[in-house]
């Protein structure tokens, strides 16, 4: 006979509490009940898994596509420091591919590798700059097409478009 997947009325195998600030003894959870791991949310796993691997593997390389979809804004700061930290704890090394401003923004634009033609770290502020302003206006689409086309025409506003068309 199968064994059903749901719990029946069981207690789960794997519980989280959540602990507002640092635990002090005797204090408990504040009350708040215990989180059943498999009723979470998937980025809630995902992070968790993430956290688990680097704990298990310590001085690890990490690669993570784009950890920051889906996320509110607030949260990928958050998220991303915290691996960071982690990370450089356990001695591991975090390697992220990301379109995130908040992220481009957090990291120090010598750390930041573009992969626009050649492969090549940012120089500078501007550079990163550059990068986060092209993020807002330019797709993968135009990247492609651009690269393909015998050459470009770069205009500001309809002024500029007007005046090419005249």
């Amino acid at each position: 006979m199968a064994r059903s997947l749901f719990w029946r009325g069981r207690t789960p195998h794997i519980t989280c509490r959540y602990l507002k600030g640092i635990p002090q003894s005797g204090r408990g959870n504040g009350g708040l009940p215990p989180l059943d791991v498999s009723t979470a949310g998937s980025g809630f796993h995902q992070v968790l898994l993430i956290l688990a691997f680097i704990y298990a593997r310590p001085s690890s390389l990490i690669l993570l596509d784009e950890p920051d979809a889906h996320l509110h804004i607030l949260l990928q700061k958050e998220l991303y420091d915290l691996l960071l930290s982690i990370c450089h704890r356990r001695h591991g090394q975090l390697v992220v591919a990301t379109h995130s401003e908040v992220l481009i923004h957090s990291t120090s634009p010598q750390h930041i590798l573009s992969f626009y033609h050649k492969p090549h770290p940012l120089s500078s502020k501007s550079d990163q700059d550059r990068v986060r302003q092209a993020l807002k206006r330019v797709t993968s689409l135009d990247l492609l097409l651009a690269e393909e086309a015998k050459g470009l025409v770069y205009f500001e506003g309809t002024t500029d478009f007007d005046l090419l068309r005249t």
